[in-house]
């Protein structure tokens, strides 16, 4: 668990993280972990994180019509809970929303995919005890489900850095109880959340990220990505996983993108 850091300690942590190999040497993501190292360490502040290049290039969709139109169906599921669960705490500067002033357009698109999930499964949030979400970029993930009802034990994997911020975030948010680690030791939970994270590591790293024994899991997913065709993979990973049932659902609002829901029965 952690407790809340302010901006000079989150530098602090960021500079005793282990140097990086040389650039040439790094992958994709290797590459972002290189780059918010460098705006971590030549900000001032983080009141406009939520601004940087990186932040935008690899965590967070702004306004544009597909988050209007997620908008436009979280209404209509629910307003007063979806209003509460994307409300935004006002940390990073992000741009809110004219049609949901309350609201950023990440938060909303995180909100989606968590009502695709409990449309798809009949399950609610608010009613499990545990989440281990791989990849949480900044952390908009957790906020949502906090706000939305969960107050069971959330874990993140993710690389050093993204941990670092996604604990500075969520602790300015004051969100607690959240766990963060760079190497995942969970073999179970009641809800495995991967949205745009496993499909995008290599091959050989996916299956060692998903916890063995997930009663449930949430995952969205582009056709393809860095030469990977997504859909060969996801269903042949789904194929050998038994006692599972999965529903693959295609993304009307973002065509080439999709979920995959899985239960365990």
């Amino acid at each position: 668990m952690e407790t809340m850091m302010d901006f000079p300690e989150l530098q602090r942590r960021f500079k005793e993280l282990p140097p990086l190999p040389p650039t040439q040497q790094l992958d994709t993501w290797g590459k972002h972990r290189r780059s918010l190292r460098n705006h971590v360490a030549t900000s001032e502040t983080m009141d406009d994180f939520l601004r940087w290049s990186t932040v935008v290039a690899t965590m967070f969709l702004g306004d544009c019509p597909a988050v209007q139109e997620e908008w436009r169906l979280l209404a209509a599921d629910d307003l007063p809970r979806w209003t509460i669960a994307t409300l935004d705490p006002g940390v990073g500067g992000a741009a809110r929303l004219p049609y949901a002033p309350h609201s950023t357009g990440n938060l909303v698109h995180q909100a989606y995919h968590l009502m695709r999930w409990e449309n798809a499964t009949g399950r609610r949030v608010d009613g499990i005890s545990s989440i281990v979400e791989f990849g949480g970029g900044y952390g908009a993930m957790a906020l949502v489900c906090r706000q939305a009802g969960f107050t069971g034990q959330y874990t993140i994997f993710d690389l050093p850095e993204f941990s670092l911020l996604q604990q500075y975030y969520l602790g300015q948010c004051s969100i607690g109880d959240i766990s963060y680690s760079s190497s995942e030791d969970v073999s179970e939970t009641d809800l495995f959340i991967a949205c745009y994270s496993i499909s995008e590591v290599a091959e050989k790293e996916r299956r060692q990220h998903i916890p063995f024994k997930a009663k449930s899991f949430l995952f969205a997913a582009a056709d393809t990505w860095d030469g990977i065709d997504n859909n060969e993979w996801f269903a042949a990973d789904a194929a050998s996983r038994t006692g599972i049932k999965w529903v693959k659902v295609y993304n009307d609002i973002a065509p080439g993108h999709w979920y995959l829901f899985g239960v365990r029965q």
